[in-house]
């Protein structure tokens, strides 16, 4: 039970966090992701695509390198992602 409980407020503590972030602008993250990030590092550094709110979006500074960044939203419960090119 305590195992199911802790799920549940992780669960709502992404659900706070996302609400708060909606309300400041998009979210970014530092994560350390795959040259193309997959389902699992999505839900790692943003929530899972099936908690949080249809038309999500966030950016992924790649380990906070500042070289390769990911434009990531959520449509229907999925994410989809692009990578983004650096203007010079």
């Amino acid at each position: 039970m305590t195992i199911e409980l802790d799920r549940r407020l992780r669960i709502v503590e992404r659900q706070l966090e996302q609400l708060l972030a909606r309300d400041s602008g998009i979210v970014i993250s530092n994560a350390n992701v795959s040259a193309t990030p997959t389902d699992a590092e999505l839900d790692s550094a943003f929530g899972d695509a099936t908690i949080l709110y249809n038309g999500f979006i966030g950016l992924i500074d790649d380990a906070g390198a500042g070289t390769t960044v990911w434009l990531c939203a959520i449509v229907n419960n999925k994410w989809w992602y692009e990578q983004l090119t650096l203007a010079t």
